[in-house]
């Protein structure tokens, strides 16, 4: 122990804590309560420091709250030193959507972190690895269970790992945009204070979902700019995606503008089809907000086409379209689990459209009484949107402008207008 560097101490003291708090959160048993854990070794005092980061008087202890965490300590300089290593070209995989390198690099650390991975620190830092491999390589959000883990382990790893943690953390939430964790999050992990590209894009949905107009439009540009010189123009995709839909509200030559780089980007460079499929949703969402129905139903098509697996909640819009349009509902048909990781908006949304493919008659009593009561949440505007249009249409002529002045007066909790979504006046001074 006397051989382990003092910095090195502290994240041990760290990794205690993460983990003894992941065991406390999963099983509630009194065993991994602090005064609990520490008897026979520590004082409860001692551990409140150690897991503070702060170096304990008897260093001795370490490995024995490591074992109670079925952990043992470990320490290796030129380990660490090939962890850095792999990190900066991890972090830049992320950043460039190098999936191919990705890969490589993953399975360099993996092959590194297998003689320790049973060891405080390098477990964790192989945990994080295998979370942000299942998301960017698989597809795979992490459960809302796992989220506080992985956020306790910021300040433990390697310094870029905070930014990739932070973010495959917050994209989780976003899944579930009815849910108050995503907003907090934003607050109290400091997401605008975000370096990376990847989180850019994050801070970027985050205001996008607020309706936060000038901001939106402020970031879209600095971002642009940013991404353009650093030739990052896979995330200029994920930027004109976000502001597709955006600006079409009240700019359709920018819509032309957006559309026709991101269309250029994907002539160009090799994109994967579910990256494809965003960029047909955004496009898909510009026409329906511009009414140009029969433009965003091809498109909603064809992101469906590109990725029907991790784009399900295409159907949502995919469907509202089609009602628009009067035409019959097609709705593509899953099983409860095959939507069930996705947001419940989206869960009680394809429930509505499922009624109303077998009984229209029924939809106007569906919304109201299962989806309307969900407006409370921090759901995203283009979803509040396509709330109140299916409002609309659900209802008959005498109960409309009852409904929606029900509808509209809830909403006032969260978002200042719903039709009529942008002031622009605000734009203009």
């Amino acid at each position: 122990m006397n051989e382990i560097p003092k910095k090195k101490l502290e994240k041990f003291g760290l990794s205690i804590r993460c983990n003894r708090k992941r065991n406390l959160s999963l099983t509630n048993a009194g065993k991994w309560t602090q005064s609990h854990f520490c008897e026979g070794i520590c004082s409860q005092n001692s551990l409140i420091n150690i897991e503070k980061g702060k170096i304990g008087r008897f260093i001795e202890n370490y490995p024995k709250l490591a074992e109670r965490l079925e952990l043992r300590v470990a320490h290796s300089d030129e380990i660490d030193k090939r962890i850095l290593h792999f990190t900066k070209r991890i972090y830049r995989t992320i950043e460039y959507y190098e999936f191919d390198k990705m890969r490589k690099y993953f399975d360099r650390l993996y092959e590194l972190l297998e003689p320790v991975k049973d060891c405080l620190w390098y477990y964790d830092l192989y945990q994080a690895a295998k979370a942000v491999d299942d998301y960017y390589l698989s597809r795979k959000f992490l459960v809302k269970t796992d989220r506080n883990y992985y956020l306790d382990m910021i300040d433990l790893l390697p310094e870029q790992w905070d930014e990739i943690i932070k973010s495959v953390v917050f994209i989780a939430a976003y899944q579930n945009v009815d849910d108050s964790e995503y907003s907090e999050l934003f607050k109290t992990q400091n997401m605008q204070d975000c370096v990376s590209a990847f989180n850019k894009v994050n801070i970027l949905l985050y205001y996008f979902g607020q309706g936060r107009t000038v901001m939106l439009l402020n970031l879209t540009r600095k971002y642009e700019m940013e991404f353009k010189k650093q030739k990052n123009e896979l995330r200029l995709l994920d930027l004109y995606g976000i502001k597709l839909p955006f600006v079409s509200i009240h700019d359709a030559y920018e819509v032309e503008g957006a559309y026709n780089s991101m269309l250029h980007i994907m002539r160009t460079r090799e994109v994967a089809r579910y990256k494809r499929a965003e960029c047909y949703f955004s496009l898909g969402s510009a026409y329906l907000n511009m009414q140009e129905y029969e433009k965003a139903l091809e498109a909603f098509e064809t992101s469906y086409e590109y990725d029907d697996v991790r784009n399900k909640p295409v159907y949502a819009y995919l469907v509202h379209t089609q009602r628009v349009m009067g035409l019959k509902v097609k709705l593509p048909h899953y099983d409860k689990e095959d939507i069930e990781r996705y947001s419940v908006i989206y869960q009680k949304l394809y429930d509505y459209y499922a009624t109303i493919e077998k009984d229209e008659t029924q939809a106007e009593k569906y919304i109201m009484t299962h989806i309307a009561p969900m407006v409370d949440g921090d759901i995203d505007k283009a979803l509040l949107n396509l709330i109140a249009e299916e409002l609309s249409l659900a209802t008959n002529e005498n109960n409309h402008h009852k409904i929606m002045a029900r509808f509209n007066k809830k909403l006032k909790k969260t978002y200042r207008m719903v039709t009529n979504v942008l002031d622009l006046s605000i734009i203009k001074k």
